[in-house]
């Protein structure tokens, strides 16, 4: 008997903890105790004050009973006239209205927060506006407007360094970038946005993050990837109680069921949103379900019950001056109404659908409706506006073609980049390739080495054992013998040496292919980017190049100097990216390196006169760069300067950010390896110091 009275008291604890459109107890006894707070006159103003900023917070979770406190926390910090608490104030009421459909009293609401935070010179009430101003012009369909705003916050985070606010300011754009068809910028944009989100523990944005991620996998195809991250997103938004959250992301889950043709998953799942939605008033996620539905009735045939949903939806769209996706409501009601045989209610429908896809630039929608006006002209007889419709269907239906190979090209890179794998840029690829095919060159040039002196070495005992067993057989055939088999060795050692130079000829005929290669490839390119990675690419390579060259015209197969190769190597860069008016010097005793340590160092001061070409010089200076080589016993030290500007202070070669200064710190102690200091004055100075090998 207890044990039946304890499941049912369990049961009853958890319906109450996930009916719609109420709080848990838990939470309603918290908001409930911290608005009755606030509202006692009895305490001090500052602590009233801060209890109706956290009751606030419920408008999140309960829209109507965040109206409701809010609009008391508004009505108070004005009598007590706090701005900063006003501003707050109307910041939650703001974005009540905005979910519940009343855009134009949140804009409102929104615009007497910014100019309060202007008034006041409050840089995070700043921030917080243009962001509620991003979002509400995102509701409404106004991508251009969105983005503006958004980009206003993140320039106001990043210059007051508020990292939270930086996270919901990349997240938006990214979000609203995509929608733009900007994907490569939303996948940059969005991967900034989850770092700092996972590094600062920000779970107010954890199911945002999860929706713009399951949107991108849903983007290239990858649906199971996408339902794991919808799932996240939808689990984050039940524990946190976020009603408009969950309804979004029911939709999501939806839409990707649809695609895998699981329609009756698909409808459950709205439903559940619908049923939110009026549980909690929410008037976008009406409409938005109603369009889900109606999709699915018209799949099935019910073109009644389609053509009924979707003027259910109008109709709260319109009442509520929302703007967001009506184009797509008009197309598929006109698709409805024509099916059930009324053609002019029909066509009026899609003309509206066309229209408001042109003042918002919705080219998908308008492409399914250009068809679909080409279709009903047709049937109608409307030659001429059939073939209007068709015509632009037709480009637009390329456009679309074009954006979809795009995609497709994007796909790897979304996947590399939202699973953390390693990428890298062509030029960092070319650059590993190029070092593992001379690390196998090396290889195989030191195993045919060995494999020679083993044979000379074998060659060696048996023509010892050959003359001892001639010497006891005849003394007289002795001196022959010798002379011949001195023959023999010094034959072989010709051909060692032999084999030793025309693998190294072989190897510097290679990097003069792949370097001609590279450049033929970038002077057919008309794309900057590209051609200036290949271009970095050719000079990276060019550096091995002419140390091999060195090498090769020399006696030393294993070292060659310094002072000439860096000589012969600045002149390479002075043809390829030196500004014209650019002068530099090279100083230093002649001194012979291990040529791997000639190479690495042929990196390094390619890596800095690129950095010094990119950043240390404005338009009328006068560049010049000077390298200076002292050596002392087996320490070489050789100093780099330009008169630039400078690197920045606060900047450390160990712990940078940029791929080039981390190339040259691992490049100077790893590979050398030995150390580099940097310091500025007059411009930047390097100093790298290593022994010679």
């Amino acid at each position: 008997m207890f044990v039946l009275m304890g499941r049912i008291l369990v049961f009853i604890v958890l319906v109450s903890q996930f009916t719609y459109g109420q709080l848990t107890l838990k939470e309603q006894y918290r908001f409930d105790s911290l608005y009755a707070y606030a509202q006692n006159s009895d305490f001090e103003k500052e602590k009233r004050l801060k209890t109706f900023a956290k009751a606030a917070q419920v408008v999140y979770k309960d829209l109507d009973y965040g109206l409701e406190i809010s609009e008391s926390y508004l009505k108070y910090s004005k009598k007590v006239n706090s701005p900063k608490h006003t501003a707050n104030a109307l910041d939650r009421l703001g974005y009540a209205l905005m979910v519940k459909g009343n855009t134009s009293l949140s804009r409102m609401y929104t615009d007497e927060m910014l100019q309060i935070a202007n008034e006041t010179n409050n840089p995070k009430l700043m921030c917080r506006a243009y962001a509620s101003l991003g979002n509400l012009k995102h509701h409404q369909g106004e991508l251009d407007s969105a983005l503006f705003f958004q980009k206003k916050s993140l320039v106001l985070t990043r210059d007051n360094g508020f990292k939270i606010f930086e996270s919901r300011a990349l997240l938006n754009i990214g979000s609203i970038e995509k929608e733009l068809g900007h994907y490569r910028e939303s996948l940059e944009t969005l991967i900034k946005a989850r770092e700092i989100i996972e590094q600062k523990k920000a779970i107010g944005y954890y199911t945002s993050i999860y929706n713009e991620l399951g949107d991108l996998y849903t983007l290239i195809n990858e649906y199971s990837s996408a339902r794991t991250y919808y799932d996240k997103a939808l689990k984050t938004a039940i524990s946190k109680n976020n009603h408009w959250k969950r309804v979004e992301t029911l939709g999501k889950i939806a839409d990707l069921l649809l695609l895998q043709d699981s329609v009756a998953t698909a409808k459950k799942h709205l439903v559940n949103g619908l049923n939110i939605s009026y549980a909690q008033n929410i008037s976008l996620g009406k409409s938005t379900v109603l369009l889900g539905l109606a999709k699915i009735s018209f799949a099935e045939g019910e073109h009644r019950a389609c053509v009924d949903s979707l003027n259910k939806a109008i109709s709260l769209m319109i009442d509520n001056n929302l703007q967001q996706g009506i184009e797509e409501h008009y197309l598929w009601l006109g698709k409805g109404l024509i099916e059930l045989g009324l053609q002019e209610e029909g066509m009026n429908a899609l003309q509206k659908s066309y229209d408001l896809s042109l003042d918002l630039n919705e080219d998908q929608v308008l492409r399914e409706t250009c068809f679909q006006l080409y279709r009903a002209n047709k049937q109608q007889g409307n030659t001429s506006l059939s073939l209007k419709y068709l015509e632009e269907f037709n480009e637009l239906e390329s456009i679309y073609n074009d954006e979809q190979v795009m995609k497709e090209l994007l796909s790897n890179e979304l996947k590399d980049k939202f699973e953390n794998k390693s990428f890298k840029d062509s030029v960092l690829n070319a650059q590993e390739m190029n070092r593992i095919n001379t690390e196998y060159i090396e290889e195989t040039r030191r195993s045919r080495v060995r494999f020679l002196w083993t044979l000379f070495v074998l060659a060696m005992l048996t023509t010892l054992f050959f003359v001892v067993y001639r010497n006891y057989r005849s003394k007289k055939k002795q001196s022959a013998v010798l002379e011949e088999k001195n023959a023999d060795i010094e034959e072989a050692l010709e051909n060692i040496q032999l084999l030793h130079k025309e693998l190294q000829h072989r190897v510097k005929n290679n990097m003069q292919i792949a370097t001609s290669l590279l450049n033929q490839r970038a002077r057919s390119l008309k794309d900057d980017a590209s051609k200036s990675a290949l271009t970095e690419s050719r000079l990276r390579m060019q550096s091995m190049l002419l140390a091999y060259q060195k090498l090769y015209g020399s006696n030393n197969l294993d070292s060659i100097e310094l002072v000439s190769y860096l000589r012969e190597l600045m002149a390479e860069l002075d043809n390829a990216i030196l500004p014209d008016n650019c002068t530099y010097t090279i100083h230093g005793e002649k001194q012979q390196v291990n040529i791997e340590q000639a190479q690495t160092l042929g990196f390094i001061i390619h890596e800095l006169v690129a950095n010094s070409c990119k950043y240390a010089w404005s338009k009328n200076d006068s560049p010049q760069i000077n390298i200076d080589v002292i050596v002392q016993e087996e320490d070489i030290t050789v100093n780099y300067n330009d008169n630039g500007k400078g690197l920045p202070n606060s900047i450390s070669l160990e712990k940078s950010a940029s791929f080039g200064l981390k190339l040259i710190y691992s490049l100077a102690t790893r590979q050398l390896p030995g150390n580099i200091k940097t310091w500025n004055d007059n411009g930047t100075h390097f100093s790298i110091e290593f022994k010679k090998r």
